[in-house]
């Protein structure tokens, strides 16, 4: 407490419009290089408020000056509405403009009330504070019900933030209730703690923002580089490394591995064009996609060639679920034009190996689903021909 109270109030808020003037600055680079996301610009208003609103309490509080300090207090709160806004449209949630509107009416009218008509830093202060727990309380709401994914641990560090700023409001309530504060600059144990947690607070709450941009940037990156563009699964350097790796864990033998090829798919697109044959490969893998589990892996091995994998699958299983795709391929009619009776009907190869061999390669496996692929076409095309790989 000696510590606090020894603290210059004035100094402190001093750095905190700095701080706040010199991140919205980064966060300006980061809306100029990440402006495919929303929420990223209103964020970066947000700190200019900020940073304009906290400057006005440097000002010394005089009749003439009570505009300026009411503001200053509309510009810092306002500014965390906004903020809360930013987020939620940086992850994709709706905002309801009336009850923000209603938060930022009654921030308007108590300011306004305990400025110019009931005079009371205190009174003022507390209703700040409530508002803000409000806001916080809604942010936090919208981010746990929010898709994160790509993003997750930075949205909790968010969360954590939101909910530090949450109990930080609160304890400034409490000690803003000795009645020692008069001003923004008085020297008090209220001002003091309040200043110094807040510096910290808004630094942490910016730098997680930029953090969440960037990780967001970075997931997409990495799941645009390894999901196949035409047909949105995995492309063969994103299967082969998700395949091998599922290759080292011994509990999930056996496991099968299907090598499928669409049968004289040339043919589709020399007749019909090669936008025919686009949506004959989107139709066949949206097919393919709807009798596999969860934990089963597909990938585009090239053109027309598909690899699957079947972790906990037998020999026996495998001949069903094998069969089954199949069967599924040959009797779908695929549309191809605007007209309902244009559909074309296509089938499949498939080469199928088992193995229980925790210590098999992909490349084993390969070798094996290939074969067997070859054998499927030797004899006339949509025929599932099987093998079982053994060490």
């Amino acid at each position: 407490m000696v510590f606090l109270l020894s603290l210059d109030p004035e100094t402190m808020l001093i750095m905190i419009v700095v701080s706040a003037f010199l991140q919205a600055g980064i966060l300006v680079a980061l809306d100029l290089v990440a402006n495919q996301y929303k929420g990223i610009f209103l964020y970066m208003l947000a700190s200019i408020l900020y940073a304009l609103g906290m400057g006005v309490g440097l000002l010394p509080i005089t009749v003439e000056l009570g505009i300026l300090q009411f503001l200053g207090n509309c510009f810092v709160i306002t500014s965390r509405v906004i903020i809360a806004i930013a987020i939620c449209q940086f992850l994709g949630r709706r905002n309801n403009p009336t009850f923000w509107g209603l938060i930022v009416a009654t921030l308007i009218f108590t300011q306004y009330n305990y400025i110019f008509v009931n005079n009371s830093y205190t009174a003022r202060n507390i209703w700040l504070i409530v508002v803000n727990v409000i806001i916080y309380g809604t942010l936090i709401k919208s981010i746990l019900q929010s898709k994160t994914n790509g993003f997750l641990l930075t949205s909790c560090l968010i969360i954590t933030i939101s909910g530090v700023e949450i109990l930080f409001s609160l304890t400034r309530g409490l000690l803003l209730l000795d009645g020692q504060s008069r001003s923004a600059i008085d020297v008090s144990l209220a001002n003091n703690f309040s200043w110094l947690v807040l510096f910290f607070i808004d630094f942490l709450r910016n730098s997680f923002f930029v953090l969440m941009v960037s990780q967001r940037m970075y997931s997409e990156l990495k799941e645009f580089s390894e999901i196949d563009f035409l047909t949105q699964i995995l492309n063969r350097g994103a299967l082969t490394s998700r395949i091998e790796t599922n290759l080292k864990n011994p509990t999930i033998y056996p496991i099968s591995l299907i090598l499928l090829d669409i049968d004289y798919f040339k043919k589709i697109n020399d007749t019909y064009g090669h936008d025919v044959g686009d949506i004959v490969l989107k139709f066949v893998i949206s097919e393919l996609q709807a009798h596999l589990h969860s934990r089963d892996i597909i990938g585009r091995w090239g053109g027309e060639e598909f690899l699957i994998f079947l972790p906990h699958c037998s020999a026996a299983a495998v001949r069903d679920r094998a069969e089954l795709l199949r069967h599924t391929v040959e009797n779908i009619g695929i549309p191809y034009s605007t007209k309902t009776d244009d559909q074309l009907h296509c089938t499949v190869s498939l080469g199928v190996v088992t193995t229980a061999h925790p210590k098999v390669t992909l490349d084993d496996l390969l070798k094996s689903a290939d074969i067997a692929l070859y054998q499927a076409k030797e004899e006339g095309r949509n025929r599932v021909k099987y093998s079982t790989f053994e060490q």
